[in-house]
Order: C-alpha cells, then sequence, then structure tokens
C-alpha cells in the first residue's frame, strides 16, 4: 500500500510504498486489549498493602468474658470490626504477573497502526526538522495539518528541535520509533511520523 508524504507545510510531495503486513493488516481488538491490559498491569508498582488482623498492634488478651455481658463474644481489639484492627481482603502488595509473549505483542501494535491508517490519522512527513526549539513554531506546523492531540514519531539523533519544541505541548508527546506503542497510540489517536521513521518502524515490525 502506498502513504501520502507532505512537506511542512501540508503539501503533498510524493507517495511511500510500505509493507501491508504492518500497516494493512487485519485488525484484531483482541489484541489490541491484550497488549493495553499487560502495558497497565506493568505500570503499578504493587506497593499497596495493607496490614490483617494477624498483623496489626494489640494485645491477644481476650476482652471480656465469653458469656453474660449480654455483648458479641469477641477475642481480641484486634478484629477489623474495632478501630485500629485489621483489614479484611485488603491488597497485599503483590500483582500478579501478566506478560505478553512477541509475538502477541506484536500483532497488537500492528492492529493498532493498521486501524489508524485505515482511519486516516497517519501523516507521513518527508523530514521532521525545525530551524529552532521554539514551541510556537512546532505548534503552527501541526495546527497546518489540523493536528491537535496527536504522537509525534521521531528519531532525535535526526532533529532535537522537534523534541525540544514538542514536549511543552499539553495533548502532543514526541517519541522515539523504538518507544511506540498500543497503550499511546489509541491515547492520542493521531501520528506525525518522518518518512525515515516510518522505514525504521517498518523494519521492526516486519521481522
Amino acid at each position: 500500500m502506498k502513504l501520502d508524504v507532505f512537506d511542512l507545510s501540508n503539501n503533498k510531495v510524493n507517495e511511500l510504498e510500505v509493507s501491508d503486513s504492518v500497516f494493512g493488516a487485519e485488525v484484531k481488538e483482541f489484541l489490541i486489549h491484550d497488549v493495553v491490559k499487560a502495558q497497565l498491569r506493568l505500570r503499578r508498582s504493587g506497593t499497596a498493602k495493607t496490614k490483617g488482623r494477624s498483623e496489626v498492634h494489640g494485645t491477644t488478651r481476650k476482652m471480656y468474658k465469653q458469656k453474660g455481658t449480654g455483648s458479641a463474644r469477641h477475642g481480641s481489639r484486634k478484629a477489623p470490626l474495632f478501630p485500629k484492627g485489621g483489614t479484611v481482603f485488603g491488597p497485599r502488595g503483590v500483582i500478579g504477573k501478566y506478560r505478553l509473549n512477541k509475538k502477541v505483542m506484536k500483532g497488537g501494535l500492528v492492529s493498532a497502526l493498521s486501524m489508524l491508517v485505515k482511519e486516516g490519522k497517519v501523516t507521513v512527513v518527508k523530514s521532521l526538522t525545525l530551524e529552532s526549539c521554539k514551541t510556537k513554531a512546532f505548534s503552527s506546523v501541526l495546527n497546518g495539518f489540523g493536528i491537535q492531540k496527536g504522537l509525534v514519531v521521531h528519531d532525535y539523533d535526526e532533529d532535537k528541535n522537534v523534541y525540544l519544541a514538542g514536549r511543552n505541548l499539553k495533548d502532543i508527546k514526541v517519541i522515539k520509533t523504538e518507544g511506540v506503542n498500543v497503550f499511546d497510540l489509541l491515547k492520542y489517536q493521531n501520528i506525525f511520523i518522518s518518512e525515515s521513521a516510518i522505514k525504521s518502524l517498518e523494519e521492526r515490525l516486519a521481522k
């Protein structure tokens, strides 16, 4: 398949031949769901922890006699019913592993990219270079393409000004080709990518 290539003034300059297996593949929503679920699970630190009744500080002496008080029978002030007692079924500080194999991760990313290509939300530019690192200049370039919120895929080694200018924009995220992931693709919806970056991305996913 072919994608239109533009200059920074939004003028079409040529067409780029890309792999159907990467940018025109069948969209498998279940793979996208699984990959996003795995990404979000791995972001959690797993530090949430509450103490049960066996872990809270307090005496184990019986509070009062078993019978004859007219109150319920209790054996410890550490019961969850009382203030400063243990927590019932609270978080234990452990997150179950949810890892996917490389084939599934790749399939989810390919599906997300193909979905955005079919929806016309991928913009390829011939060269993504800026004369300065001014945020206003980069913002005007994106506005020329009608992009208010998007993911800019760019190799910093090519032009660091793009990263410096884009990091101050609220709804714009600049990442390298190796950092492209399913969660960001779904969050930002629009992809603004240089011709060299899309070729690198294709080589990474075509293997």
